[in-house]
């Protein structure tokens, strides 16, 4: 995926988040009119143009729009670029063909972006051919991913034999080495950094280095960080100051962390705050993703949510709905609960709906809910069917109460069944429930002793009548 940027610049250390000004605007707005409209006349490098800009300031949907004319002609990078735009928004099988199209156009980086996708469904066999294609016209991270996928299916000698073929490739030996090591192969991983280090390696050392420090070797981590620190190593800084906590030394690793917000690695700065934070110290935490939430967009979404919790709302709102937002699903899901707590009812559905596009099951239950309040049964049932194909339980739940309320009591029924076997604590007494209005007193009571035993006191009070009436011979089993 293309990195994310922001023209405002960075961020200060306190104060609202950053605004693009009036005049930069109207030059962006200016820059687009012009290509849009060679993009319109059939000039591919224009559409090109327009889509990057647009993919760099986070609206992905507008980008694949914007390189869509130029794919349809023919255009190899064009169609890369859409796939890639395509896949962050969620399109990934429509994005897969594009991939396909611009790898049979010749553009390399597609066989790795195809190769994922496929992996991603589980297609290991159309991965792998991808995966090998790109290593085969001499793309490193090809060789890097299908060394990974071979090692994964236990193929260690052929996966030896493609690194041998990259020897001195600093990407692949890291990439390799550290699959290896996330696969349990600790010994193979550590041999293949090593291989990589003593090719002259900086990120192969510090990885290395890395290693010993889960192993808790931390005088064999220490040497070795150090060195790949010393040798620009973003990510041994990142270990050394892992070290410092281990130390007891918060100064040192505070400085060092401070010196990664320089850096390229700004998502090592994110998890340092987000440590902070599930300390207890949001003032700290907050100080580091301020240096990094102009860029990372990870950081400005943590920072967004840190000024939620202190009703900073503006500011989180200026966080949250900034470029960040394309990329983190969470940003629109914060976004659409602050403007839903602030009664601004469109701009929370716009918000869910940007985080529930881009597969967040927790923003269409959420917008679900909104449809829901408006009266707008046909839309809340679409939106909780597709959060309860995400997984959120409370939606299957929902989904039943809104059948059983239109008396269509064997769709409720087999909602509040699925509800109830992801875990939904208050199915038991629903299907309960709808077993005592059908007279199937015995499943009732099973249903209720189930909810009664989770601490639903209405299922008590249920069990308690129940065996009144047994008394009185109004109901026998």
């Amino acid at each position: 995926m293309r990195p994310p940027t922001d023209s405002a610049g960075t961020v200060p250390s306190a104060g609202p988040a950053p605004l693009i000004g009036i005049a930069a605007r109207r030059a962006a707005a200016r820059a687009d009119r012009v290509a849009r409209h060679a993009g319109a006349t059939g000039d591919d490098q224009a559409s090109l143009a327009l889509g990057i800009s647009l993919a760099d300031r986070g609206d992905e949907a507008a980008a694949a729009e914007a390189f869509r004319p130029a794919a349809e002609r023919g255009n190899a990078e064009a169609a890369f670029h859409l796939g890639v735009s395509l896949a962050a928004t969620g399109h990934e099988d429509e994005a897969a063909v594009w991939h396909a199209g611009a790898a049979d156009g010749g553009v390399v980086s597609a066989h790795i972006n195809l190769g994922a996708l496929l992996l991603a469904r589980g297609d290991q066999s159309g991965a792998e051919s991808h995966y090998r294609a790109a290593a085969e016209a001499g793309e490193p991270l090809g060789a890097a991913n299908l060394v990974r996928l071979l090692l994964r299916q236990g193929r260690a000698d052929e996966a030896r034999s493609w690194l041998a073929a990259f020897d001195g490739a600093p990407d692949v030996a890291v990439y390799a080495g550290e699959s290896a090591l996330e696969l349990g192969a600790r010994a193979l991983g550590k041999e293949i950094l090593l291989r990589g280090m003593t090719s002259g390696s900086v990120d192969a050392a510090a990885a290395l280095g890395l290693a010993q420090l889960e192993e808790k070797r931390f005088e064999e981590a220490r040497s070795l960080l150090r060195a790949a620190a010393a040798a620009g190593s973003a990510r041994a800084l990142g270990g050394l100051s892992a070290l410092a906590l281990q130390d007891g030394d918060r100064a040192t690793a505070d400085r060092l962390v401070e010196q990664l917000a320089g850096t390229d690695r700004t998502e090592l700065v994110t998890s340092y705050a987000e440590y902070l934070s599930a300390i207890g110290e949001p003032d700290a935490a907050e100080r580091f993703l301020r240096l990094v939430a102009d860029r990372e967009p990870r950081a400005a979404v943590e920072l967004g949510r840190l000024l939620l919790v202190r009703r900073a709302d503006d500011e989180a709102a200026a966080w949250l709905d900034g470029p960040a937002a394309a990329y983190v699903p969470d940003a629109g899901l914060l976004l659409g609960i602050l403007e839903d707590q602030r009664g601004n009812t469109a701009a929370a559905e716009r918000a869910f709906r940007r985080a529930a596009d881009a597969g967040d099951g927790r923003a269409a239950h959420k917008l679900a809910m909104l449809r829901e309040r408006v009266d707008d049964k046909a839309g809340a049932i679409s939106w909780y069917e597709r959060a309860a194909a995400a997984g959120e339980r409370s939606a299957m739940f929902n989904l039943g109460l809104l059948f059983d309320k239109a008396q269509d009591t064997a769709v409720a029924e087999a909602w509040f069944r699925r509800a109830h076997e992801a875990g939904h604590e208050r199915a038991a007494f629903s299907l309960g429930l709808l077993a005592f209005r059908a007279n199937r007193f015995d499943e009732a009571v099973r249903w209720w002793e189930e909810a009664a035993a989770g601490g639903d006191q209405r299922a008590v009070q249920n069990l308690a009548a129940l065996r009144q009436r047994k008394r009185r011979r109004w109901w026998s089993p």
